[in-house]
């Protein structure tokens, strides 16, 4: 039975590599002839995050006393996404959801390989940017107060990088600025995350973005990576190609492939060609993409076309992150030593001066 964990469905979250775990063996089940309650039964017994055996337990129920599948997971929206929801109803509709489950496991895969691949670029310079961080930390509480004293005793005009560097030591040290600074910088990190999230705010922190070397083109390339992915799942499913295009713009993560999805909608309901609509908007579609599936109409093999231009910016993207991590380890290491230099130099250059003049 579910817990009271459940009484919020709508606010519920599990990590996402559960549902793609799930979805891969729901499937399998499904081909093998395994009736979906039993599956889901069994699915349901999730030792290793109680919480998603509950979620699944729930959608079991609900399909026992007569819903369908599809309509149990629209109970937790969080956990099972719009693209998930169509694509399992769709296969209810066509009587083929081991196939139409299978298709979203191959998606949901590839998506998520994806999305650990982008977070994998920037693990290692956000350490090394924590671990510069703490080692600053450091050397404010353990070793400047030492040289404070000393500064002080000498009193003599010091240099602007030690002055600095004695006014964020004193600052540190002092509980009410700390306080200070913690509530300026959680406020700061909410007033951002708000600005991010609105819509406003996602296309120009994205534009953003989108400048920086190596960065932006890896995040061009994962985003269309995304979109041409769910959209040949979509279209193999059944989906028509304006539903796709709506739901396949939601789903990849790309603020501009979304925004301007609702206007490809309408061009597209209007009867204008794909390739008609993308052109003219090379900020959003490069020209690889409008060239495919301008082919993939005229050749009435969109979905073929659109799994094709997936797997090159894939392997473009592959690139970029490689790149990345070849470009970031020496810069990163060279931050860090920039910041040990500035502190030696800081300490070291009011002891030169004094020395120099006792000489």
């Amino acid at each position: 039975m579910p817990r009271r964990s459940l009484a919020y469905p709508e606010l519920i979250t599990v990590r996402p590599m559960l549902v793609v775990v799930f979805t891969r063996q729901l499937s399998s089940m499904l081909t093998n002839g395994v009736p979906i309650v039993l599956a889901l039964d069994t699915l349901a017994h999730q030792p290793e995050d109680e919480l998603f055996g509950d979620i699944v337990d729930a959608c079991s129920q609900k399909i026992q006393k007569g819903g369908s599948f599809s309509a149990a997971t629209t109970q937790f929206p969080k956990v099972f996404p719009t693209m998930f929801q169509t694509m399992v109803h769709i296969g209810e509709q066509t009587g083929s959801l081991d196939v139409a489950l299978d298709r979203l496991a191959l998606w949901l895969e590839r998506d998520q390989g994806l999305r650990q691949r982008l977070r994998s670029a920037l693990t290692y310079p956000t350490f090394v940017i924590l671990l510069a961080v703490i080692m600053a930390l450091t050397i404010f509480y353990t070793i400047m107060p030492t040289f404070v004293s000393i500064f002080a005793d000498m009193q003599s005009e010091l240099p602007l990088p030690t002055q600095l560097l004695l006014g964020m030591t004193e600052a540190l040290r002092s509980p009410p600025q700390v306080l200070c600074m913690l509530a300026a910088l959680v406020a700061g990190v909410t007033a951002f995350r708000r600005w991010k999230n609105s819509s406003r705010g996602s296309l120009q922190f994205y534009r953003l973005c989108k400048r920086i070397p190596l960065i932006g083109s890896m995040l061009i390339y994962g985003g269309l990576a995304r979109y041409c992915s769910a959209m040949e799942a979509l279209l193999n499913s059944g989906m028509n190609l304006t539903q796709a295009l709506r739901l396949a713009g939601n789903a990849c993560g790309d603020p501009l492939l979304r925004e301007d999805s609702v206007d490809l909608v309408k061009s597209v309901s209007e009867g204008n060609l794909l390739a008609e609509h993308l052109d003219g908007r090379d900020e959003i579609y490069p020209g690889t993409l409008r060239s495919m599936l301008s082919v993939g109409e005229e050749t009435s093999a969109l979905p073929d076309m659109y799994g094709r231009t997936a797997a090159f910016y894939e392997l473009e993207m592959n690139f970029k992150v490689e790149a990345l991590g070849a470009a970031l380890e020496p810069l990163m290491l060279a931050v860090v030593a920039l910041v040990v230099a500035t502190v030696i130099l800081s300490i070291f250059l009011p002891l030169y001066s004094s020395l120099d003049k006792l000489g």
